[in-house]
Protein backbone atom coordinates (compact mmCIF):
# COMPACT_ATOMS: atom_id res chain seq x y z
CA UNK A 1 0.00 0.00 0.00
CA UNK A 2 1.19 3.32 -0.74
CA UNK A 3 1.98 6.35 1.63
CA UNK A 4 -0.67 8.30 -0.12
CA UNK A 5 -3.08 5.90 0.58
CA UNK A 6 -2.11 5.15 3.78
CA UNK A 7 -2.85 8.42 4.52
CA UNK A 8 -6.27 8.31 3.01
CA UNK A 9 -7.12 5.50 5.07
CA UNK A 10 -6.08 7.02 8.10
CA UNK A 11 -7.41 9.97 7.74
CA UNK A 12 -11.04 9.00 7.01
CA UNK A 13 -10.45 6.39 9.97
CA UNK A 14 -9.58 9.37 12.57
CA UNK A 15 -12.38 11.64 10.87
CA UNK A 16 -15.12 8.53 11.55
CA UNK A 17 -13.85 8.51 15.66
CA UNK A 18 -12.37 12.08 16.26
CA UNK A 19 -14.73 15.49 17.27
CA UNK A 20 -14.43 19.13 17.82
CA UNK A 21 -13.95 18.30 21.73
CA UNK A 22 -11.39 16.09 21.48
CA UNK A 23 -8.83 18.84 20.23
CA UNK A 24 -6.28 16.77 19.38
CA UNK A 25 -3.77 16.75 15.94
CA UNK A 26 -2.72 13.95 14.26
CA UNK A 27 1.08 13.80 12.39
CA UNK A 28 2.94 12.19 9.94
CA UNK A 29 7.18 11.60 10.05
CA UNK A 30 8.62 12.68 6.92
CA UNK A 31 9.74 9.47 5.08
CA UNK A 32 13.34 9.38 4.74
CA UNK A 33 14.25 11.53 7.84
CA UNK A 34 14.04 8.56 10.19
CA UNK A 35 14.93 5.33 10.44
CA UNK A 36 12.70 3.04 9.54
CA UNK A 37 11.27 1.55 12.67
CA UNK A 38 10.12 5.37 13.06
CA UNK A 39 8.07 5.70 9.85
CA UNK A 40 5.41 2.94 11.73
CA UNK A 41 4.99 6.09 14.03
CA UNK A 42 2.01 8.56 14.43
CA UNK A 43 2.41 11.19 16.68
CA UNK A 44 -0.12 13.03 18.39
CA UNK A 45 -0.91 16.50 20.02
CA UNK A 46 -3.60 17.17 22.78
CA UNK A 47 -5.47 19.74 24.65
CA UNK A 48 -7.25 18.11 26.57
CA UNK A 49 -7.07 13.78 28.13
CA UNK A 50 -7.70 11.03 25.52
CA UNK A 51 -8.54 7.75 27.22
CA UNK A 52 -5.63 5.69 26.45
CA UNK A 53 -7.77 2.87 25.83
CA UNK A 54 -9.52 4.67 22.94
CA UNK A 55 -6.27 5.18 21.99
CA UNK A 56 -5.03 1.63 22.01
CA UNK A 57 -8.62 0.57 20.42
CA UNK A 58 -8.13 3.26 17.52
CA UNK A 59 -4.26 2.29 16.94
CA UNK A 60 -5.68 -1.58 16.56
CA UNK A 61 -8.27 -0.49 14.00
CA UNK A 62 -5.55 1.70 11.93
CA UNK A 63 -2.80 -1.59 12.42
CA UNK A 64 -5.72 -3.46 10.96
CA UNK A 65 -6.92 -1.33 7.77
CA UNK A 66 -3.67 -0.09 7.04
CA UNK A 67 -1.59 -4.09 7.01
CA UNK A 68 0.92 -1.95 9.03
CA UNK A 69 1.39 -4.15 12.46
CA UNK A 70 3.65 -1.94 13.69
CA UNK A 71 1.87 1.42 13.79
CA UNK A 72 1.72 2.98 17.09
CA UNK A 73 -0.03 6.38 17.95
CA UNK A 74 1.94 7.78 20.43
CA UNK A 75 2.45 11.60 21.99
CA UNK A 76 4.08 13.97 20.85
CA UNK A 77 5.88 14.74 23.97
CA UNK A 78 7.31 10.93 23.92
CA UNK A 79 8.88 11.23 20.47
CA UNK A 80 10.28 14.23 20.31
CA UNK A 81 13.48 13.63 21.70
CA UNK A 82 13.31 10.28 22.54
CA UNK A 83 12.16 8.29 19.93
CA UNK A 84 13.21 10.97 17.13
CA UNK A 85 16.22 12.95 18.00
CA UNK A 86 15.21 16.86 17.66
CA UNK A 87 17.60 17.12 14.46
CA UNK A 88 15.21 14.78 12.93
CA UNK A 89 12.13 15.79 13.63
CA UNK A 90 9.95 16.20 9.92
CA UNK A 91 6.59 16.31 11.68
CA UNK A 92 3.75 16.55 8.72
CA UNK A 93 0.16 17.80 10.17
CA UNK A 94 -2.50 15.81 8.21
CA UNK A 95 -5.67 15.46 10.86
CA UNK A 96 -6.65 17.82 13.27
CA UNK A 97 -9.89 17.51 14.94
CA UNK A 98 -11.08 20.95 15.19
CA UNK A 99 -11.27 20.95 11.76
CA UNK A 100 -14.26 18.02 12.00
CA UNK A 101 -17.89 18.93 10.81
CA UNK A 102 -20.75 18.01 12.51
CA UNK A 103 -22.05 14.29 12.26
CA UNK A 104 -24.85 12.79 13.32
CA UNK A 105 -23.19 9.75 14.53
CA UNK A 106 -19.68 9.14 14.82
CA UNK A 107 -19.40 6.88 13.30
CA UNK A 108 -20.28 8.31 10.10
CA UNK A 109 -18.17 9.47 7.51
CA UNK A 110 -19.65 12.20 6.47
CA UNK A 111 -21.17 15.81 8.24
CA UNK A 112 -25.06 16.06 8.03
CA UNK A 113 -26.05 17.51 4.66
CA UNK A 114 -23.58 15.09 2.58
CA UNK A 115 -22.90 11.32 1.49
CA UNK A 116 -20.84 9.12 0.94
CA UNK A 117 -18.95 8.46 -2.72
CA UNK A 118 -17.16 5.55 -3.73
CA UNK A 119 -13.95 5.64 -5.79
CA UNK A 120 -15.22 5.73 -9.30
CA UNK A 121 -13.50 6.36 -12.50
CA UNK A 122 -13.42 10.17 -13.81
CA UNK A 123 -12.33 11.94 -17.18
CA UNK A 124 -10.24 14.35 -17.38
CA UNK A 125 -10.30 17.20 -19.34
CA UNK A 126 -7.20 15.89 -21.03
CA UNK A 127 -9.30 12.99 -22.06
CA UNK A 128 -7.19 10.42 -20.03
CA UNK A 129 -9.28 8.64 -17.00
CA UNK A 130 -8.35 8.50 -13.67
CA UNK A 131 -9.54 6.74 -10.19
CA UNK A 132 -11.44 9.72 -8.13
CA UNK A 133 -10.94 8.41 -4.51
CA UNK A 134 -13.86 7.87 -2.45
CA UNK A 135 -15.28 11.40 -0.47
CA UNK A 136 -18.33 12.89 0.90
CA UNK A 137 -20.06 14.96 -1.53
CA UNK A 138 -23.41 17.43 -0.67
CA UNK A 139 -26.94 16.29 -0.83
CA UNK A 140 -28.43 17.87 -3.92
CA UNK A 141 -32.41 18.27 -3.16
CA UNK A 142 -32.81 16.92 0.73
CA UNK A 143 -30.77 18.17 4.02
CA UNK A 144 -32.19 14.22 5.10
CA UNK A 145 -28.99 12.18 5.95
CA UNK A 146 -28.27 9.86 3.57
CA UNK A 147 -26.85 6.24 3.19
CA UNK A 148 -25.16 5.08 0.20
CA UNK A 149 -24.10 0.92 0.64
CA UNK A 150 -20.02 1.55 0.20
CA UNK A 151 -20.68 4.22 3.79
CA UNK A 152 -22.27 1.38 5.64
CA UNK A 153 -19.90 -1.40 4.69
CA UNK A 154 -17.51 0.88 5.38
CA UNK A 155 -18.95 2.02 9.14
CA UNK A 156 -19.42 -1.84 9.52
CA UNK A 157 -15.84 -2.33 8.83
CA UNK A 158 -14.12 0.03 11.07
CA UNK A 159 -16.26 0.31 14.05
CA UNK A 160 -18.15 -3.25 14.56
CA UNK A 161 -15.27 -5.72 15.63
CA UNK A 162 -14.64 -3.40 18.95
CA UNK A 163 -18.56 -4.49 19.77
CA UNK A 164 -17.84 -8.59 20.11
CA UNK A 165 -16.93 -8.13 23.99
CA UNK A 166 -20.25 -6.44 25.10
CA UNK A 167 -23.16 -8.42 26.19
CA UNK A 168 -25.71 -5.39 25.99
CA UNK A 169 -25.16 -4.75 22.48
CA UNK A 170 -24.74 -8.51 20.97
CA UNK A 171 -27.55 -10.85 20.95
CA UNK A 172 -27.20 -13.77 22.81
CA UNK A 173 -24.86 -16.47 21.04
CA UNK A 174 -27.77 -18.96 20.46
CA UNK A 175 -27.79 -21.13 17.53
CA UNK A 176 -31.81 -21.55 17.75
CA UNK A 177 -31.79 -24.80 16.03
CA UNK A 178 -30.22 -23.51 13.21
CA UNK A 179 -26.84 -24.87 11.72
CA UNK A 180 -25.50 -20.88 11.42
CA UNK A 181 -27.57 -19.79 14.29
CA UNK A 182 -24.71 -17.25 15.41
CA UNK A 183 -23.86 -16.24 11.49
CA UNK A 184 -24.90 -12.37 11.87
CA UNK A 185 -24.71 -11.74 15.29
CA UNK A 186 -22.32 -8.66 15.04
CA UNK A 187 -23.88 -7.35 12.33
CA UNK A 188 -27.51 -7.74 14.37
CA UNK A 189 -25.45 -5.99 17.28
CA UNK A 190 -23.70 -3.25 15.81
CA UNK A 191 -26.85 -1.73 13.34
CA UNK A 192 -29.26 -2.47 16.64
CA UNK A 193 -26.63 -0.26 18.45
CA UNK A 194 -26.48 2.59 15.51
CA UNK A 195 -30.30 2.74 14.36
CA UNK A 196 -30.71 2.97 19.22
CA UNK A 197 -28.40 5.87 19.06
CA UNK A 198 -29.31 7.73 15.67
CA UNK A 199 -33.40 7.23 15.94
CA UNK A 200 -33.57 7.21 19.91
CA UNK A 201 -36.45 5.54 20.18
CA UNK A 202 -38.58 5.10 23.78
CA UNK A 203 -37.87 1.67 24.17
CA UNK A 204 -34.55 0.82 22.35
CA UNK A 205 -34.80 -1.86 20.05
CA UNK A 206 -33.19 -5.41 21.59
CA UNK A 207 -30.81 -6.68 19.46
CA UNK A 208 -32.48 -10.50 20.80
CA UNK A 209 -35.69 -9.15 19.04
CA UNK A 210 -33.77 -8.16 15.69
CA UNK A 211 -32.04 -11.87 15.64
CA UNK A 212 -35.55 -13.63 16.64
CA UNK A 213 -37.05 -11.78 13.32
CA UNK A 214 -34.34 -12.84 10.94
CA UNK A 215 -34.73 -16.72 12.54
CA UNK A 216 -38.79 -16.24 11.02
CA UNK A 217 -37.58 -14.30 8.03
CA UNK A 218 -34.59 -16.36 6.42
CA UNK A 219 -33.70 -19.35 9.18
CA UNK A 220 -30.31 -17.13 9.67
CA UNK A 221 -28.62 -18.12 6.69
CA UNK A 222 -28.04 -17.64 2.53
CA UNK A 223 -31.62 -17.37 1.25
CA UNK A 224 -32.88 -16.95 -2.34
CA UNK A 225 -35.30 -13.92 -3.06
CA UNK A 226 -38.17 -14.54 -1.95
CA UNK A 227 -41.52 -13.47 -3.53
CA UNK A 228 -44.13 -10.86 -2.13
CA UNK A 229 -47.00 -8.71 -2.36
CA UNK A 230 -44.51 -5.74 -2.14
CA UNK A 231 -42.18 -7.28 -5.08
CA UNK A 232 -39.05 -9.41 -4.34
CA UNK A 233 -38.21 -9.77 -0.56
CA UNK A 234 -33.65 -9.93 -0.38
CA UNK A 235 -31.22 -11.33 1.88
CA UNK A 236 -31.24 -12.20 5.98
CA UNK A 237 -33.90 -9.55 7.10
CA UNK A 238 -35.81 -9.99 3.64
CA UNK A 239 -35.79 -6.34 2.53
CA UNK A 240 -39.15 -5.95 -0.07
CA UNK A 241 -38.06 -3.95 -3.35
CA UNK A 242 -40.84 -1.96 -2.34
CA UNK A 243 -39.11 -1.31 0.94
CA UNK A 244 -35.74 -0.46 -1.03
CA UNK A 245 -37.34 2.15 -3.33
CA UNK A 246 -38.82 4.23 0.02
CA UNK A 247 -35.65 3.81 1.98
CA UNK A 248 -34.31 6.11 -0.87
CA UNK A 249 -36.71 7.99 -2.16
CA UNK A 250 -36.31 11.28 -0.87
CA UNK A 251 -39.83 12.87 -1.44
CA UNK A 252 -41.85 9.72 -0.33
CA UNK A 253 -42.83 8.67 3.09
CA UNK A 254 -39.74 7.76 5.12
CA UNK A 255 -38.28 11.64 6.27
CA UNK A 256 -35.17 11.44 7.12
CA UNK A 257 -32.38 8.84 7.36
CA UNK A 258 -32.30 7.24 4.04
CA UNK A 259 -30.62 4.41 2.12
CA UNK A 260 -29.63 3.65 -1.36
CA UNK A 261 -29.37 0.35 -2.28
CA UNK A 262 -28.73 -1.46 -5.71
CA UNK A 263 -30.80 -4.56 -5.67
CA UNK A 264 -27.52 -6.76 -5.67
CA UNK A 265 -26.60 -4.46 -2.52
CA UNK A 266 -30.00 -5.14 -0.90
CA UNK A 267 -28.98 -8.74 -0.57
CA UNK A 268 -25.57 -8.22 0.76
CA UNK A 269 -26.41 -9.44 4.65
CA UNK A 270 -23.98 -6.16 5.95
CA UNK A 271 -26.14 -3.44 4.08
CA UNK A 272 -29.10 -5.63 3.69
CA UNK A 273 -29.59 -6.06 7.87
CA UNK A 274 -28.21 -2.01 8.48
CA UNK A 275 -31.36 -1.30 6.20
CA UNK A 276 -33.74 -3.66 7.68
CA UNK A 277 -33.05 -2.65 11.00
CA UNK A 278 -33.79 1.29 9.90
CA UNK A 279 -36.95 -0.29 8.28
CA UNK A 280 -37.90 -1.52 11.21
CA UNK A 281 -37.94 1.71 13.10
CA UNK A 282 -40.45 3.60 10.70
CA UNK A 283 -42.34 0.32 10.70
CA UNK A 284 -42.75 1.46 14.23
CA UNK A 285 -43.65 4.95 13.92
CA UNK A 286 -46.11 4.28 11.56
CA UNK A 287 -47.63 1.12 13.71
CA UNK A 288 -48.56 4.14 15.95
CA UNK A 289 -49.99 6.26 13.47
CA UNK A 290 -52.37 3.66 12.74
CA UNK A 291 -53.08 1.76 15.54
CA UNK A 292 -53.62 5.32 17.69
CA UNK A 293 -51.42 4.61 20.61
CA UNK A 294 -47.74 3.99 21.53
CA UNK A 295 -46.86 1.01 19.27
CA UNK A 296 -44.82 -2.44 20.16
CA UNK A 297 -41.79 -3.87 18.49
CA UNK A 298 -44.20 -6.75 17.83
CA UNK A 299 -46.47 -4.32 16.49
CA UNK A 300 -43.70 -2.88 14.19
CA UNK A 301 -42.83 -6.75 12.86
CA UNK A 302 -46.69 -7.41 12.11
CA UNK A 303 -46.20 -4.31 9.46
CA UNK A 304 -42.92 -4.72 8.72
CA UNK A 305 -44.23 -7.88 7.46
CA UNK A 306 -47.63 -6.67 6.20
CA UNK A 307 -49.56 -8.99 8.85
CA UNK A 308 -51.35 -6.34 9.95
CA UNK A 309 -55.16 -7.84 8.28
CA UNK A 310 -54.41 -11.16 8.89
CA UNK A 311 -53.21 -11.68 13.05
CA UNK A 312 -55.80 -12.43 15.24
CA UNK A 313 -57.34 -14.75 12.82
CA UNK A 314 -55.90 -18.11 13.80
CA UNK A 315 -54.08 -18.39 10.44
CA UNK A 316 -50.49 -18.30 9.54
CA UNK A 317 -50.28 -14.89 10.34
CA UNK A 318 -50.46 -15.84 14.04
CA UNK A 319 -48.16 -18.30 13.87
CA UNK A 320 -45.42 -16.17 12.54
CA UNK A 321 -45.80 -14.34 15.34
CA UNK A 322 -45.65 -16.91 17.85
CA UNK A 323 -42.65 -17.95 16.11
CA UNK A 324 -40.65 -14.86 16.67
CA UNK A 325 -42.36 -14.57 20.46
CA UNK A 326 -40.47 -17.76 21.14
CA UNK A 327 -37.26 -17.41 19.71
CA UNK A 328 -37.37 -13.76 21.15
CA UNK A 329 -38.40 -15.47 24.85
CA UNK A 330 -35.29 -17.97 24.66
CA UNK A 331 -33.16 -15.36 24.21
CA UNK A 332 -34.12 -13.17 26.80
CA UNK A 333 -33.95 -16.33 29.62
CA UNK A 334 -30.43 -16.61 28.27
CA UNK A 335 -29.39 -13.06 29.10
CA UNK A 336 -31.30 -12.92 32.37
CA UNK A 337 -29.42 -15.98 33.18
CA UNK A 338 -25.32 -14.06 32.68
Amino acid sequence: MSVKDQKEIISELLKSLFGKEDKVSFYFMKKGKTTSQDEAIIPYKTRRKIDSGKIREIEFILQKKTGEANLRLIRWSEVIGKIVPVSKVFKIPFFDSADVTIKSHPWRLCPIGEHWVRRHPKNLTSGKVTDHDGHCRKNKKSKSEFYHADELKLMAETHFDSLRSDPDIMPVPDLLGFPNGNRYDLLIGGWTKFWNDILEPEEPLSPDFVKALIATESSIGPVKDQSSSDGPARGPIQITDGSRKILQNLEGELKDHHIKLSIEESREPVTNIGAGIRWLHYKKLYAKRILKREATWEDAVIFYKGLHSQVGKGGRADEIIAEIREYYNRLQKKRKKK
